[in-house]
């Protein structure tokens, strides 16, 4: 779930639900919380919209991303162009 906080819920019947005090790890994406006894955990949090590839404004980050890939793509063709011409070079 993308949200910028979660909480721990805990229900003894699954019908009432009781909030937790909750602990959490973003970077390991978990909730800690100690529940009262035996029953039925729920993580919920409130969504945070996470814009579409091209809904970004103010900024030509798809454009630097694309351009960046295909350098990247022509460097390696290259690269292995030259390894396999020294290596015919090397045989002759």
């Amino acid at each position: 779930m993308h949200a910028l906080s979660h909480d721990l819920m805990w229900s003894a019947d699954g019908q009432t639900w009781q909030q937790l005090k909750t602990d959490e790890s973003l970077l390991q994406q978990q909730v800690f919380a100690n529940p009262p006894g035996p029953g039925y955990l729920l993580v919920g949090g409130l969504r945070k919209e996470i814009p579409s590839p091209g809904a970004v404004s103010g900024g030509h980050s798809g454009t630097i991303s694309t351009v960046l890939l295909v350098l990247s793509g022509v460097s390696f063709l290259l690269g292995i162009g030259f390894l396999l011409r020294a290596r015919q070079t090397g045989r002759a």
